[in-house]
């Protein structure tokens, strides 16, 4: 295992050998790839890249030597511990820190001797003057703490500041006396704490670049400057708003295995010299610990078609620029990337570690991939030049691998499809096996031909049709095609009207069979009045039409004829409606086999108002030897077909006809169709009580006013009678 640097040395370790073996991945999206490899791990090869090319790896700021078989990147100076000195104005004295002593050392800048020693807790890292205050800031790196000194008193009084005043990697940067603010690097969370000179409070926690170990202030602009020896960068503070003025780099990191300029070399690879010739995609693995917040390693490519051209090529990134590089993804302990270059014979990587400034990122592994996509087509597919709907047919069709990878096992795929429309539909699949370069998976299908409107189609079988193999640019060759006539019948409902008059309906329907196939059988259309322009087998059914006996393909038949409306048919607007293939019995319904069993029915665009009106056209009566003779004529003034008509003869002492009136007569009339009249008459006896004169009249009334559109004109009075 790659171990990380002791306390105070930053130290990138990694560990390379090279490892070539035929392996089957998985990718992102686990799905298969085939795939050989180039590893570069813990052995000794990378010291001198002999195994791959011959050819010693560039490496800035390294060492091979304290750990024998590790390689350490980085820069190995202990920052931490770096002796300090300031200047104390108000008792012109200076005070200074060591390396490794856990004291201040006093010296008296009159007479250059040294005159005391202020004991510190743990080891400083960095020492800054407070001229307002008379204080001194010590950072405790390792502690994330600052010591304040107050020299007014003697001994010192000493106090110290801890988080959220102070943050991980405390280092005493600078004091600005225009502001009284100390500013306080937070090197382990690249930030820097200010800090208010009076009262040593925090008045911002400010982000910088640098990750900064020291500072210096510019008094003619009021600027605080820091820097960092790890990541090579610069951050501008405004003293007055504790705003960053700008982050820069001044440097390339020394953190890096490789290099741009001449005769700089990375991680080198000539892939003929493996038996690999060709590939179709490069990917880039490497094995990390976890990274802090700050921390990254990244990555660069250059290729060629031999190792000498390498030297003149550009190492560039994700967006094929030398301004970008391939970065760790956050969280994980390894990171893999598909490199934005093709294959080419030579290859170099290199790589470059940061640093937060208080640890290490630390590399165990390498790992470049020469991918090798399956690449699936189906070679052949045939079947029959024409079906009809219904029939079952073999389709025959063959699979091949022409990529170099082998491909994991799959499913084919068979759809009719229409090109005009492009429509598809699913017919069947078959499991394909997996299959090495060249090999091939013939078989056959038998598939049902669906439901579908008749015409032009193919037979278009897809390999990996579930994309379940991982083929790389070749994902958009996988299907072939063979054509096919659907052939099929297609009964339709193409005109709908009809008249209503006197109880009947005269109707005229058109069907036509818009399929390219004829049908021989009988078939017969069954006529329906709706409330809505929907027409379905809940609508009130008449009756069918007489029987057609078959009908070519695109021909059409006009059907004509009169039924009864029902008798019992509420008051209402109706549409006319039929459906074609609608059988005398219900159960009997769909006998044409069609390619679309949906499209049957059809409404008129114009609704018939169909009612009924009772009314009493005359009555009249006399009165001969005891008796009541009565005549009276009642009309449905509508024009449908009225049921059950009930019938009152009524004698009235006034010329208002009630129900309360004294009846002579009741009964009941079946049938009264619209337009028709009827004459109701006869002889009936009168009570003995009644004498003088009365009115004879009729009430007539169906037997639910839902039959009726006006139940308010069935009354109707005559003549004047005497009863002696």
């Amino acid at each position: 295992m790659i171990r990380l640097a002791s306390l105070g040395i930053l130290q990138y370790l990694l560990r390379i050998t090279l490892i070539i073996c035929a392996t089957v991945g998985l990718s992102g999206t686990g799905r298969a790839v085939w795939a050989l490899s180039v590893q570069w791990t813990e052995q000794a090869d990378f010291e001198t890249n002999a195994v791959t090319t011959g050819t010693p790896t560039t490496r800035v700021n390294i060492d091979t030597a304290t750990t024998p078989g590790d390689i350490k990147i980085g820069v190995t100076k202990d920052f931490v511990t770096t002796a300090t000195i300031t200047y104390g104005t108000s008792h012109n004295k200076i005070y200074t820190t060591g390396v490794d002593r856990t004291s201040i050392a006093v010296i008296d800048a009159a007479t250059n001797t040294m005159i005391g020693m202020i004991p510190l807790q743990a080891r400083p890292a960095g020492v800054i003057y407070n001229s307002a205050g008379n204080k001194l800031y010590v950072g405790q790196y390792n502690e994330n703490k600052v010591s304040v000194i107050d020299l007014n008193s003697e001994p010192p009084g000493v106090y110290t500041l801890t988080s959220p005043i102070v943050g991980n990697g405390a280092y005493a940067a600078a004091y600005n006396p225009i502001n009284n603010k100390v500013y306080i690097a937070n090197t382990g969370d690249q930030t820097v704490s200010i800090l208010d000179g009076v009262s040593d409070s925090l008045l911002a926690t400010v982000p910088v670049a640098a990750g900064a170990t020291t500072a210096s202030f510019d008094s003619a602009t009021g600027k605080i400057y820091l820097t960092s020896m790890v990541n090579q960068s610069v951050t501008i503070l405004d003293g007055a708003t504790d705003q960053v003025v700008k982050n820069f780099e001044i440097d390339p990191a020394l953190n890096l295995l490789g290099g741009q300029d001449p005769g700089k070399v990375g991680l080198r690879v000539y892939a003929p010299a493996k038996g690999i010739t060709g590939a179709d995609a490069l990917r880039l693995s490497w094995n990390h610990d976890p990274l802090g917040p700050h921390q990254d390693i990244q990555f660069q490519v250059r290729t060629a078609q031999d190792i000498q051209s390498l030297d003149n090529a550009t190492y560039v990134g994700p967006d094929g620029t030398a301004n970008s590089w391939y970065v760790t993804v956050a969280g994980g302990s390894e990171t893999t990337v598909d490199l934005n270059v093709p294959y080419s014979p030579a290859v170099e990587i290199q790589g470059k570690l940061i640093s937060d400034g208080s640890g290490t990122p630390v590399l165990h592994e390498v790992r470049l991939e020469f991918i090798f996509y399956a690449d699936l087509v189906v070679s052949n597919v045939s079947g029959p030049s024409s079906a009809e709907i219904g029939a079952v047919v073999p389709v025959s069709v063959t699979v091949a691998n022409q990529g170099e990878g082998t491909a994991a096992p799959s499913k084919l795929g068979l759809f009719l499809h229409n090109e005009s429309t492009g429509a598809s539909y699913l017919l069947g699949e078959q499991a394909i096996g997996a299959l090495a370069s060249g090999a091939t998976a013939p078989g056959t299908l038998q598939v049902t031909i669906p439901s579908i409107p008749p015409g032009n189609y193919e037979f278009k079988a897809c390999a990996d049709y579930l994309m379940e193999v991982m083929e790389g640019p070749n994902e958009n060759n996988n299907c072939s095609t063979s054509p096919i006539t659907i052939q099929g019948t297609d009964l339709v409902v193409t005109s709908a009207s009809g008249t209503v008059s006197g109880g009947a309906l005269t109707y005229s329907i058109t069907v036509k069979n818009q399929g390219n196939l004829a049908t021989n059988k009988t078939f017969y259309v069954t006529i329906y009045l709706s409330t809505d322009d929907v027409i379905t087998t809940s609508d009130s059914r008449f009756n069918v039409t007489p029987a057609v006996y078959g009908l070519a393909a695109g021909a059409s038949k006009t059907l004509t004829g009169t039924i009864v409306i029902p008798v019992r048919l509420p008051v209402g607007h109706y549409y006319i409606g039929a459906i074609v293939d609608s059988n005398p019995l219900p159960t009997s319904n769909n006998l044409v086999k069609e390619s679309d069993e949906t499209n049957n029915a059809l409404s008129s665009t114009a609704t018939q108002y169909i009612y009924n009106d009772l009314v009493v056209t005359s009555v009249e009566g006399t009165f001969v030897n005891g008796q009541l003779q009565y005549s009276a004529t009642i009309k449905n003034n509508g024009n449908g077909s009225m049921a059950a008509t009930n019938y009152s003869f009524k004698l009235s002492q006034d010329q208002v006809i009630e129900e309360g009136d004294i009846t002579v007569k009741a009964g009941q009339y079946l049938v009264l169709d619209g337009g028709e009249e009827h004459v109701i008459s006869g002889t009936t006896p009168v009570s003995g009580s009644l004498h003088g004169p009365y009115y004879i009249g009729i009430i007539v009334k169906p037997s639910d006013t839902i039959y009726e559109d006006n139940p308010l004109n069935n009354t109707l009075v005559g003549n004047q009678v005497v009863i002696p």
